[in-house]
C-alpha cells in the first residue's frame, strides 16, 4: 500500500525540551505553518497600517516563539526571522508608492543621495529591492525592535 508519493520525505521530528516537559515538534510545521500565516497577515491588500500590522503580527509570533522558543535548531529560526524582517521591508516598501516619496524617506533615514535616487528609481518588485543596501540600512532590525516586532531568539 502507497500512499505517498515518490519523492516524499517525512518531516524530521525534534524533540523540544520546555523547563518542565518535551515534546516532538516537526520542522514542518515552522517552516511552512509559520509563514503562511506571516503572508495572511502581511498582505498589502488588507488595508491597514503598518502598526496595527505589526501589533497584530508581534501577537502572534508571541505564540509561535512561546511554543518553539526552545528549540535546539537555531538556524531554521534565524532563516524565518530574516525572511519576516524582509517581507515586512517590502510591505513598507509597497506602502511608499512612489518614488518621490521612496526617495524622501530613504534620505529621512540618511542614506546617500546617490543610493537613495538609484534604489527609489529602480524598476525591480519590492521582494527584490527589501534585500538591497539602501533598505536594509534604512530599515535595520532595530528599527523592527522599535515596532515591536519579537525576535525569536534572544540577542545577548
Amino acid at each position: 500500500m502507497r500512499d505517498r508519493k515518490p519523492g516524499w520525505r517525512r518531516a524530521v521530528v525534534e524533540e523540544v525540551c520546555g523547563r518542565e516537559n518535551c515534546q516532538q515538534v516537526e520542522y514542518a510545521s515552522i517552516t511552512w505553518i509559520c509563514p503562511s500565516a506571516v503572508r495572511e497577515l502581511t498582505r498589502r491588500t488588507r488595508g491597514i497600517s503598518l502598526e496595527q500590522m505589526m501589533k497584530q503580527l508581534a501577537t502572534y509570533l508571541r505564540g509561535w516563539k512561546s511554543y518553539f522558543g526552545f528549540s535546539q535548531t537555531p538556524s531554521v529560526l534565524q532563516k524565518l526571522e530574516a525572511w519576516m524582517r524582509r517581507r515586512l521591508r517590502s510591505v513598507i516598501w509597497k506602502q511608499w508608492k512612489r518614488s518621490k516619496v521612496r526617495f524622501a524617506n530613504l534620505r529621512q533615514r540618511n542614506i546617500r543621495p546617490a543610493l537613495a535616487a538609484q534604489t527609489a528609481g529602480c524598476p525591480h518588485g519590492p521582494w527584490r529591492l527589501a534585500n538591497s543596501p539602501a533598505l536594509q540600512s534604512a530599515l535595520p532590525i532595530a528599527y523592527f525592535d522599535s515596532l515591536g516586532l519579537p525576535r525569536w531568539l534572544d540577542v545577548p
